[in-house]
């Protein structure tokens, strides 16, 4: 549940979450707030349910879809706080062929993201090349949306982009500059490393999980990364899971990962406050927190790159 909060969380940065006056519902009712609407729960029954574009469903069939984060609910009231219309925000597009509905992103982090597509927009409907889409999401400026057939079969991806005055992550705290917090952990493989003991070197750390798809995606670039350092004794590089050693070791059978890896990595995340996956930070020398970032994309591997020289010097 807490994913999918989350998520429903991070989507409404994504659309303008304004009073909004819809010519399908009766007018005078007022929207109520998302953590108002988590507080009370889903009503039991609800004759005004609709989609964006005015087309009419039902309850029983968008409250799936919002539980699994596939959609985002828009629920308004009366003057008495009474529920009276629910709107649904994604899940349906006029430009996007009948028939299909979407995933929510745990199924899409689950089967990964498909090699290409052909159907592949923007929220507006501009259609674009897969490319693009699958980079905009990539570099942490979108959302991915995706829509499947009757048969579960990857038909269409809606890129949801972030509003430009909107940073859906501008609640996490950046702590560069700030002194590392001490730790001491221990490799699938058993070696050990604490913070007190690689004092002097440049550590590089990456908090992700298997089932994370931007995790997986920007391991190739983080292999890349560690063999251009391999040689380098101050410069140690440790992959944070979350996951326990024997699924660690499994996965590493179809999906290579250089970093040191460090299993059951949950409190040492809680610990450094990570919220977001992928996460990475840079510590210096000094132990010191010299680089912070959240997601993957080139821009993430430059900056990796970059914090890992001005430790060095």
């Amino acid at each position: 549940m807490k994913k999918v909060i989350t998520f429903l969380i991070v989507l409404a940065s994504i659309f303008t979450i304004q009073a909004q006056e819809y010519s399908f519902i009766p007018k005078g009712l007022k929207e109520l707030s998302f953590e108002k609407l988590m507080e009370k729960g889903p009503p039991s029954n609800l004759e005004l349910v609709f989609y964006e574009d005015g087309t009419k469903t039902t309850l029983d069939e968008v409250i799936p879809l919002i539980m699994s984060g596939a959609v985002y609910p828009r629920m308004f009231v009366d003057k008495k706080g009474k529920y009276k219309a629910l709107v649904i925000i994604g899940g349906r597009y006029s430009f996007l062929p009948t028939g299909l509905k979407p995933i929510s992103m745990d199924e899409l982090k689950r089967r990964g993201v498909p090699k290409y597509l052909e159907l592949v927009y923007l929220e507006d409907g501009t259609k674009v090349p897969f490319e693009e889409g699958v980079n905009l999401i990539k570099e942490g400026k979108a959302m991915p949306q995706m829509f499947v057939d009757k048969n579960e079969v990857y038909k269409a991806l809606v890129v949801l982009k972030y509003k430009n005055d909107i940073d859906p992550y501008a609640d996490i705290k950046n702590p560069t500059g700030e002194q590392a917090k001490p730790f001491t952990i221990k490799s699938i493989n058993g070696e050990k490393y604490s913070l007190q003991n690689l004092k002097g070197k440049v550590i590089v750390l990456n908090f992700w999980f298997i089932d994370c798809m931007p995790c997986r995606e920007e391991m190739p670039d983080l292999n890349k990364l560690e063999k251009k350092y391999r040689n380098n004794k101050n410069v140690v590089f440790l992959g944070i899971a979350l996951d326990n050693k024997n699924a660690i070791k499994e996965f590493i059978k179809d999906y290579k990962f250089t970093y040191n890896l460090v299993s059951n990595g949950t409190k040492l995340s809680e610990l450094y406050e990570v919220s977001v996956y992928p996460t990475h930070y840079v510590i210096d020398k000094k132990s010191k927190i010299s680089y912070f970032s959240i997601g993957s994309g080139n821009k993430v591997i430059t900056g990796i790159d970059s914090a890992i020289q001005k430790s060095l010097n």
